[in-house]
């Protein structure tokens, strides 16, 4: 299994906005493309060399992202070939700025490439599924959804997110074959266990 890679202190969310355990119901997936954060750059960074402080620090730099300069993902799963990776951005007692009003009951994974058009590299898709079996399992099991599955998690109509060729469910399903049968009973002290393990910041 991948080790998470932390790069909280570096994307420095802010510490004022927590989100409540007990009340994370959700884990979102999102796509995400530099290329699309400033369309005045002639050479916009690619997705391939996007990582979790370049991205927090174009949040925070502007209002024009939708986010209110805050740091809006918990994770981001790189596309950086060959060292494929998961990034924490934000530690899980964090709230994001991902989806509107479901903000205070989720945890948000962004990652890196256009999945309305391709799908994702075959490390970075297992290192999705690797870390969806972290996390899903807590409180006794997450709904895991893309950004556009649930309509009040958006306001732009024609948004497609993350696309169809990173579905969220099959996603899930994929997950649920490496993790342990009853997977949804795990007690949350094991749960924790595996996620601090893997380099989770709670």
């Amino acid at each position: 299994m991948a080790q998470i890679i932390n790069k909280t202190k570096e994307c420095g969310a802010n510490p004022n906005r927590l989100l409540l355990r007990k009340n994370i119901t959700h884990l979102f997936i999102h796509r995400i493309s530099l290329a699309n954060y400033d369309p005045a750059n002639p050479n916009p960074v690619k997705d391939e060399f996007l990582d979790g402080v370049g991205l927090a620090d174009r949040f925070k730099a502007t209002e024009a992202l939708g986010t209110a300069k805050q740091v809006p993902y918990h994770f981001l799963a790189t596309k950086n070939n060959p060292t494929y990776s998961i990034e924490q951005l934000i530690p899980l007692s964090i709230k994001g700025c991902h989806a509107g009003d479901w903000n205070w009951r989720s945890i948000a994974v962004a990652v890196c490439g256009d999945f309305r058009r391709n799908p994702p590299a075959n490390p970075q898709y297992e290192n999705l599924i690797n870390l969806i079996s972290l996390i899903a399992p807590m409180n006794g099991g997450l709904e895991v959804v893309g950004h556009t599955d649930v309509p009040s998690a958006h306001l732009d109509p024609n948004k497609v997110c993350p696309g169809h060729y990173l579905n969220a469910k099959i996603a899930l399903a994929k997950a649920i074959l490496i993790m342990p049968e009853k997977w949804r009973e795990i007690p949350e002290d094991e749960v924790n266990k595996r996620m601090i393990e893997a380099g989770i910041i709670l």
